[in-house]
């Protein structure tokens, strides 16, 4: 076959997006492909024909082939020098960036993620494309070049601008206006691409999302369709012309600007009672946009260039499209229809205080009630879509969130606030950080984070160490979700590393104050009151046999949710008091929990290391300062990313989870996908959700298992002894096949085909097609190796160590 055309098409992209005079160095990405994604590759601008000769091998067979939007330090040549690597550990950041030479407007139909975009969605696209090129072009933005992704369509506009979070901002406010003015119910720009190390499709390569076999959503080669003659940069005054346009919440939001006594204001009845028509209104970043048939400022203005928007914490904005409406926001609006509103707003504010008989009663004698004020946590609030660490500094604590410190003395009079803040491990240099705005890179902390736990922890699956990462991670931010999963670590017997596990995420977990092994009722409904910080107990063995632990169990049932809580009558009158448990929960043990607790757990399994797999001895006060750092950048991703995460939350795409999980275990993937989705916003290319979709189907198919100990063990030894006796290398094995065996081995509970599954998937083994015989049939495959494996584990193992003990006293 002649690659030559092929070869010359991504030459050409190169040259325009990266001309060779400009000697850029960029990298190629390639994801997609089973088993080494991501392949990577650093490409100097002598060596454009070499990296399209490079990428053909994976044309057509990967997801999508991707550069480099900005040129990069030319030391990453030093990586893959201008050539690809498999499996690639790392690629580039932002901060690896030298300059911004390109803008990027990537413009998409809405469909369910993972597939290609059908005909009739793509023109859709083409429709907005062509609007936002007319406009932009009107208000004085030179040409850019156009661009067919495959599935959608891109602008790419030339900048000349220096690589600063002050460029940064203004990008993606740039992206935002765009956004508002242009995106449909059915197409939306992607308000992602503002980064520095944002990579675009490497045109003349095809994409080739979801399931080639579906007609109506054919895979396309990605082509540049049009580039002008002069590729003139665009200003930094005028992005930040357009960036004006982005809507923006009012800054001081609980000043009476949105609210009246404590309650939202309603905007559609506001937009009845001033007589506007509403054009079209949408979903808008989690509240509602009204587009306006006409501005009420200037009646030229019209078909929603002008419009109001309700954020989801209730805040109201107004804008409209033109420079002359450019400073008209919503108390412009308010002022027009109704005058002199501010003023008494001010005389409200100022009025003496009631008294005593007309307190907590306004000017009509109607009955004001306080309980509006909404409650602020101690350690750790989620309100109004931002997030909130409590300071202890003692009876004069703060509060970081938003960038800011709010002092006790300002916000104790607009929320509610019961005890002072206690505790927080977040240090005086994180803070500091996190004030000062500096960034942290999400996937390079989760990538440290998982790194730790590889190397001190032995893990049976990948999926087990990524699922353990995201649950660390979502224990910064977990008052922002209705529920928090419990982490259960089990192994079949003692010496599997439980506790390991455990120290390590205590030095990591959201104000943990180590491992419990005995905590009292008390410490259950207590302790999540004042500090919120995760529990972490070891030794949970015989939590579902002892009845005076009841109460336990009653408490971890309750504290799994928010809106749980936890009666006791205290004082001398035995008034009533409700306690909040709800806090992160890890447990670890041997034997199953209870049901109704298992059912709320995300489970681990461990399994004892063999002598030649090594890790690292675990020493806690050697890895402290690390731990501190990665605590600090912990709290600032939380603080950064929580009301994106709980906006991935609110939209959750219930597709992302497979059919056959049940619905407790689809509430727990829920919350840990949206999680994964605030670590891959900045880095699309880390593609954790199809991880934890390999979590979730593993899951379901071993929670409530009936295995024990002592079957986990008499199991190994039967297939082994099985597989001895016959000398071969692998036995087929059908469901009810193995009932048969287990029964005759001594597992006398195995009595139906599931109770014999569940044995062969807790030893690592997944049912699949076999042909033994002319056949096709569904059986498990039982290989020797990995059964010698067990058996190296666990085969000197006693069946149990009540069984050992009363061996030896006989």
């Amino acid at each position: 076959m002649n690659h030559e055309p092929k070869i010359q098409e991504i030459v050409k992209t190169l040259e325009i997006l990266h001309p060779p005079e400009q000697n850029h160095v960029v990298e190629v990405r390639i994801l997609g492909v089973p088993y080494k994604s991501p392949i990577s590759g650093y490409y100097d601008a002598n060596s454009y024909e070499k990296l399209a000769k490079d990428v053909l091998e994976y044309d057509g067979k990967a997801e999508s082939i991707y550069i480099t939007l900005n040129p990069v330090d030319p030391a990453l040549l030093g990586r893959a020098n201008n050539r690809l690597i498999e499996k690639a550990k790392a690629t580039t950041s932002d901060h690896n960036v030298i300059k911004r030479t390109l803008l990027l407007i990537d413009v998409d139909p809405e469909r369910p993620s993972g597939i290609s975009s059908s005909n009739e969605e793509k023109n859709k696209t083409k429709v907005v494309v062509e609007k936002i090129y007319k406009d932009l072009k009107s208000r004085g933005l030179p040409e850019p070049t156009v661009a067919d992704s495959g599935n959608g369509f891109h602008l790419l506009y030339n900048i000349d601008l220096e690589n600063n979070p002050e460029i940064t901002k203004l990008i993606e406010r740039f992206l935002i206006a765009v956004d508002f003015m242009f995106s449909t119910e059915d197409v939306k720009i992607d308000l992602k691409v503002f980064n520095p190390a944002r990579i675009t499709k490497l045109y003349g390569t095809k994409a080739c999302k979801g399931d080639p076999d579906t007609k109506d959503r054919p895979y396309r080669y990605s082509k540049i369709r049009y580039t002008p003659e002069e590729r003139t940069p665009v200003s930094r005054e005028k992005l930040e012309e357009i960036a004006k346009l982005a809507p923006t919440p009012p800054q001081n939001e609980y000043q009476g600007n949105n609210y009246n006594n404590g309650q939202t204001i309603d905007i559609e009845k506001k937009i009845q009672e001033y007589g506007l028509s509403v054009w079209r209104s949408s979903p808008y970043q989690g509240g509602e946009l009204y587009k306006l048939s006409e501005c009420p400022f200037d009646e030229n203005h019209k078909n929603g260039d002008a419009c109001l928007i309700q954020f989801a914490s209730g805040a109201i904005a107004f804008s409209c499209f033109h420079d002359s409406c450019s400073g008209k926001n919503w108390h412009s609006l308010r002022d027009k229809y109704e005058p002199g509103w501010q003023a008494k707003k001010q005389r409200k504010k100022t009025a003496p205080e009631n008294t005593s008989q007309e307190k907590n009663q306004d000017e009509k004698g109607y009955i004001l009630n306080n309980d509006f004020k909404p409650k602020l946590h101690p350690a750790m609030s989620f309100i109004d879509g931002e997030l909130a660490y409590g300071i202890p500094n003692g009876k004069k604590p703060q509060f970081i969130t938003n960038h800011k410190l709010l002092e006790y003395s300002v916000i104790k009079d607009e929320y509610v606030i019961d005890n002072y803040p206690q505790q927080l491990k977040f240090s005086r240099s994180g803070i500091k950080k996190y004030l000062n705005k500096e960034k942290i890179n999400a996937t390079e902390l989760y990538n440290n984070i998982r790194a730790l736990f590889e190397n001190h922890i032995i893990f049976q699956f990948d999926w087990q160490i990524d699922l353990t990462v995201t649950w660390v991670i979502g224990t910064y931010l977990y008052r922002a979700f209705p529920l928090y999963p419990y982490y259960w670590i089990k192994s079949p017997t003692k010496r599997c590393g439980k506790t390991r596990l455990l120290e390590l995420m205590a030095g990591l977990c959201f104000n943990s104050n180590g491992i419990e092994t005995a905590p009292s009722e008390a410490v259950l409904y207590r302790v999540p009151d004042i500090t919120a910080g995760a529990l972490l107990w070891d030794e949970v063995e015989n939590l579902g046999k002892n009845k005076d632990k009841n109460d336990l169990i009653s408490i971890l049932n309750t504290s799994y949710r928010e809106d749980g809580k936890i009666a006791r009558c205290e004082g001398k009158d035995y008034k009533v008091k409700y306690y909040s448990a709800y806090r992160p929960v890890a447990l670890a043990g041997i034997r199953n929990l209870p049901d109704t607790v298992e059912d709320r757990s995300l489970k681990v399994e461990l399994l004892r290391k063999k002598r030649d797999e090594k890790v690292k001895k675990l020493q806690i006060n050697r890895i402290k300062n690390e731990l501190e750092k990665l605590r600090d950048d912990l709290h600032i991703f939380a603080l950064e990313h929580a009301n994106l995460i709980r906006e991935a939350y609110d939209d959750f795409d219930d597709s992302l989870i497979p059919d056959r999980v049940d619905d407790r275990l689809r509430d727990a993937f829920e919350v840990m996908m949206s999680v994964a989705a605030g670590v891959e916003y900045r880095d699309p290319d880390f593609n954790l959700i199809p991880v934890l979709k390999t979590a979730a189907k593993s899951l379901s198919g071993i929670r409530k298992s009936d295995e024990d100990e002592i079957s986990f063990i008499r199991a190994v030894n039967i297939l082994k002894s099985k597989l001895d006796s016959s000398g071969d290398d692998c036995l087929i094995l059908t469901s009810k096949e193995a009932v048969e065996m287990f029964n005759k081995g001594g597992i006398e509970w195995v009595s139906e085909s599931k109770h014999a599954s569940s044995i062969l998937r807790n030893l690592g083994f997944r049912s699949g097609s076999h042909r033994p015989g002319d056949d096709v049939i569904r059986a498990y495959k039982i290989t020797k190796e990995k059964i010698d494996d067990l058996d190296l584990r666990y085969g000197n193992v006693p069946y149990s160590e009540e069984k050992s003990e009363q061996s030896v006293t006989t």
